[in-house]
């Protein structure tokens, strides 16, 4: 059982799910530093499990060493015609100092007034918590899309703990 105590040497131990907190309209290509907060259990059926990921212009770092999945789910509207947006987790080994990996990409392509939403997800081997980190960026995103945010938790990232490296 997934769920089922961590004590008695099983079960998720660490889960914690974030948004995107208002619409977000990407200038140019880049790190998502904007209009993020870890979502309240108070505020909905969300929740979770062991300690918060902390997060820092973007980078995200994790509170504990382990196996972790992490999913980017992300919803866009506006008014241009034939835009191709590209939306990448990005994982690091040395806290992106100098190291990048594009690891889990979204590729959405839209047409006049569409919404188009899509998600990717990966599995992150975290061996230091110093140094092992994630992002999401947007790449090749047109100045007419909009990142739709608060309404309807539309833009979500959520992070948890498999199980140990």
């Amino acid at each position: 059982v997934a769920w089922e105590d961590a004590a008695s040497g099983g079960g998720i131990t660490q889960a914690s799910t974030w948004l995107m907190t208002s619409d977000f309209d990407p200038s140019s290509d880049g790190t998502i530093t904007a209009n993020l907060s870890e979502k309240s259990s108070a505020a909905g059926r969300w929740g979770k499990i062991g300690s918060s990921m902390t997060e820092s212009s973007g980078i995200f770092t994790f509170p504990a060493t382990g196996i972790w999945m992490v999913t980017w789910g992300i919803s866009i509207y506006g008014s241009g015609n034939d835009t191709v947006c590209l939306f990448t987790i990005q994982t690091s080994n040395d806290g992106f100092s100098s190291d990048s990996n594009d690891t889990g990409r979204i590729l959405l392509a839209k047409s006049a007034n569409e919404e188009l939403s899509g998600y990717a997800s990966i599995i992150m081997d975290v061996t230091n918590t110093s140094n092992d980190k994630v992002r999401f960026r947007q790449e090749n995103v047109a100045a007419n899309i909009t990142i739709a945010g608060a309404v309807n938790n539309n833009t979500w990232f959520e992070f948890v703990r498999l199980g140990d490296t």
